[in-house]
């Protein structure tokens, strides 16, 4: 969603009960058969994955014209997306002082707020 606010795309946001298995419903089903999320429908287009989502939406404006730059930053998506992202844990990121120096300057962002977790409609504060 940060990079749908970043754009000031509009969109509609769908809860999907994951503890209720909200994935694995006949509509869900048609939107993505391994029933994971996020899912971004745009039209008749349907992507699956925070990274591939990333990549549809933002990245052309963001990244660097330089290819080698552009390939680091990909990089470091990926890494953040597959290795990073999932553990959500400032604990961990205590250990990374450079990506939470970046998670912290990303704060200050108002796209950024609006997008966090337990701003969500369906978050469980």
């Amino acid at each position: 969603m940060l990079s749908l606010q970043s754009e000031r795309i509009s969109y509609e946001y769908k809860a999907v009960d994951l503890r209720k298995e909200k994935q694995y419903t006949a509509e869900f089903d048609k939107l993505n058969p391994m029933h994971l999320v996020p899912v971004l429908v745009d039209g008749d287009f349907v992507v699956s994955d925070s990274y591939a989502i990333l990549l549809k939406s933002i990245l052309r404006r963001l990244l660097p014209r330089d290819p080698r730059l552009k390939a680091l930053n990909l990089q470091a998506a990926s890494i953040i997306s597959s290795s990073i992202q999932p553990l959500q844990m400032l604990t961990v990121l205590a250990k990374f002082p450079t990506l939470r120096r970046i998670h912290e300057s990303y704060k200050t962002l108002p796209e950024y707020e609006a997008s966090s977790p337990e701003r969500q409609p369906d978050a469980m504060i």
